[in-house]
């Protein structure tokens, strides 16, 4: 069981209807506080609504339909958020096109969830 945790705010940005519940589901329960996004266009909006009150961004790396988050990037940094980048691809290729997305942390979205928490909690 996970145990409860401070009261933290967890951006989602994810255009997969299922990941965003899962991953929101799981963090409520957790006690983290979640605000979700399925386009650029929300997540801009949640970014500029709630600066400096967002602890971790977990976004697509393709998100929007193949818009990567790069798109995003200035933003995230500029938020202090701690970010991670789940993706299917792979990771060290998209850190070296991608140097804008240097400062997150990547994840395989074929890792279970357990393992993002346990990144989460740190």
């Amino acid at each position: 069981m996970i145990d409860q945790l401070n009261h933290q705010t967890v951006a989602i940005f994810d255009d997969d209807a299922t990941i965003r519940k899962t991953v929101k589901s799981l963090l409520e329960k957790a006690g983290y506080t979640c605000l979700t996004a399925s386009t650029l266009t929300e997540a801009a909006c949640i970014l500029g609504k709630h600066r400096g009150h967002i602890d971790t961004i977990i976004a697509d790396f393709e998100f929007q339909y193949g818009l990567n988050i790069s798109l995003l990037a200035e933003s995230m940094k500029k938020s202090k958020a701690q970010v991670f980048v789940l993706t299917s691809h792979n990771t060290s290729e998209i850190q070296r096109d991608y140097p804008s997305l240097a400062y997150a942390n990547f994840r395989s979205k074929a890792n279970p969830l357990s393992e993002l928490m346990s990144a989460l909690e740190k």
